[in-house]
């Protein structure tokens, strides 16, 4: 059996500005309980941690890894989604200086509207962000049998997508999905290797 958990990072100072994108920012007080909590819980044996390289994400795999016993690494294919002339801006910034594009993402993330029509200028090409995403899942899983992701939201609403098999088209039904800090789902295989179920779905 294969089994891949997915966790979002800890409250972070970043949730508290209710901040797009970016590069990260230090956990807060209840940011670190809630990453002890959770560790205190973790009922698998996990043969590695994967980390997105963001402050909030790092902070987080300290404290689990820590109380694992495990050390966590950085990958690569785990890059989040860049919102262009939105990274980095708050969500009231984003919508004083790019109103309209602001309105897009937001519907958007409240599925109104498709992947397709979303186009924020100079962010990440959605197609190319999956087929990272589903190329580095895909040959990481081929050499191991349980790994814990901890990841921002764009990243894990991307793996999210690419275990469902949507795929960032019109029509593909690639979506938002809501993901609180310290959520995590848990997708495992039955016979196929390459063919993953949702097990359990603690993103709230």
């Amino acid at each position: 059996m294969k089994r891949i958990i997915l966790v979002r990072h800890a409250e972070s100072i970043k949730n508290i500005n209710d901040q797009h994108g970016g590069l990260g920012l230090e956990l807060t007080p209840k940011g670190v309980l809630d990453t002890k909590q959770f560790s205190f819980n973790i009922e698998y044996k996990i043969d590695e941690i994967l980390i997105v390289a963001r402050k909030q994400c790092e902070q987080t795999a300290q404290i689990v890894s820590g109380l694992l016993s495990l050390d966590f690494n950085q990958s690569e294919f785990l890059s989040p989604f860049n919102l262009g002339v939105l990274d980095g801006l708050s969500k009231e910034e984003a919508k004083l200086k790019y109103p309209e594009v602001a309105d897009r993402l937001e519907q958007w993330r409240r599925g109104v509207l498709d992947i397709s029509e979303l186009n924020i200028p100079k962010s990440s090409c959605p197609l190319d962000f999956y087929e990272c995403l589903s190329t580095g899942l895909k040959n990481k899983m081929s050499i191991t049998n349980t790994i814990m992701i901890i990841g921002t939201r764009s990243v894990l609403v991307g793996l999210w997508n690419v275990l469902h098999n949507y795929r960032p088209r019109h029509g593909g039904k690639y979506r938002e999905v809501p993901w609180g800090n310290m959520g995590y789902a848990i997708f495992e295989t039955i016979d196929s290797e390459d063919d993953y179920y949702l097990s359990i779905d603690r993103r709230s």
